[in-house]
């Protein structure tokens, strides 16, 4: 009997058991399946890696470049510029009609 846990994926684990004979005692390998409970749904589609249009991969290509020119101090200088600015219509009627459905206080949802 194995009292050990479960391997977390499902599968198998093996482990040596020691068996007694008149002889003395031997070692035999032995495979313990796992009792996973889950039920793997045959419908389930996972979805592989899209191909990425060219566009998208020369503009993300760019994108790379550009942090990596930046660095980090680069990176955190534009992040304060971008912080600071303030769009010319700022109206949050909406955010203040409905506090309960804003997800984030200090982000407001300004009125398109």
């Amino acid at each position: 009997m194995w009292h050990g846990r479960a391997t977390a994926g499902g599968g198998s684990r093996r482990r040596r058991r020691t068996r007694r004979t008149r002889h003395g005692a031997t070692e035999e390998d032995v495979t313990v399946e796992c009792d996973d409970k889950r039920v793997k749904n045959p419908r389930t589609k996972r979805k592989r890696g899209r191909a990425v249009s060219a566009s998208v991969a020369a503009a993300l290509a760019n994108f790379v470049e550009d942090v990596k020119t930046l660095g980090l101090a680069g990176m955190r200088k534009e992040f304060e510029e971008l912080r600071s600015f303030s769009p010319s219509n700022n109206e949050q009627t909406a955010f203040k009609a409905n506090p309960k459905n804003n997800r984030y206080l200090d982000v407001p949802c300004l009125d398109a």
